[in-house]
């Protein structure tokens, strides 16, 4: 889900994550191996915001994390097999954060 700048200031500052700016050399490596997303990092890892299913609500947004940093070298990222929810949904209008992490 590529969210608008908004949006992606809300997630940002709402979650405390950091918003891999559109520029920056990671997007393009992120986009390929993760598809068309905004995306966020933060101590534990990258993560994107995605619906649950196609047929809810646009302005209600579900965080996944993509990847996380290795244990053994903190500059190197670890794909995960699949998407990991990690229970946390966004009013992507009023910035109405549920669940946790």
């Amino acid at each position: 889900m590529k969210l608008n700048q908004a949006q992606t200031n809300l997630v940002g500052e709402k979650l405390g994550l950091n918003v891999v700016d559109p520029e920056s050399p990671a997007q393009p490596q992120f986009e390929e191996a993760f598809g068309d997303h905004s995306f966020f990092v933060n101590q534990q890892g990258v993560f994107i915001v995605t619906d649950e299913e196609e047929d809810t609500n646009d302005d209600e947004g579900r965080l996944f994390a993509v990847a996380a940093w290795s244990e053994e070298d903190e500059n190197k990222l670890l794909v995960l097999s699949e998407p990991a929810n990690v229970n946390v949904t966004i009013d992507l209008r009023t910035g109405d954060v549920q669940g946790g992490a």
